[in-house]
């Protein structure tokens, strides 16, 4: 409950919130494992903000830009809010994720995330399979 009525209060800085995470979704992770960390924590940043108030979240132009930083890289302590936040805005029917481009895209996370040599840890690996393995994604 706390979590919701947290989202909500914030949900009028939300624009200014995307502003300043998208920069860091073009951070180059060649580099370092801190690049990589930074950048996985501003997508964390963000699946927090579309599993906390999706109807505030102009799914079109933020959740492409989610898509092509994942599976995350370095941080895999957000795996489990980032992977939340798809089951749930899969769950939901969110259109730009279950259609189109979005589709492809959720096919190869999911494929990456649950491949026997992923970081990812195995309890959320289960979670990915049972909620994506049935499901014709």
């Amino acid at each position: 409950m706390l979590r919701s009525q947290l989202g909500s209060n914030v949900t009028s800085v939300y624009p200014n919130l995307m502003q300043g995470l998208y920069p860091l979704f073009q951070i180059s992770i060649e580099n370092s494992d801190s690049a990589a960390a930074c950048r996985d924590n501003a997508v964390s940043a963000m699946c927090r903000m579309m599993s906390a108030c999706p109807e505030h979240c102009p799914m079109a132009q933020v959740l492409p830009e989610v898509l092509k930083c994942l599976p995350l890289v370095d941080d895999h302590g957000e795996d489990e809010a980032v992977y939340e936040c798809l089951t749930k805005l899969f769950a939901a029917g969110v259109p730009e994720l279950v259609g189109g481009a979005g589709r492809g895209e959720l096919v190869r996370i999911v494929t990456a995330a649950c491949a026997e040599d992923s970081d990812v840890d195995d309890e959320i690996k289960d979670k990915l399979k049972s909620v994506f393995g049935g499901a014709t994604i």
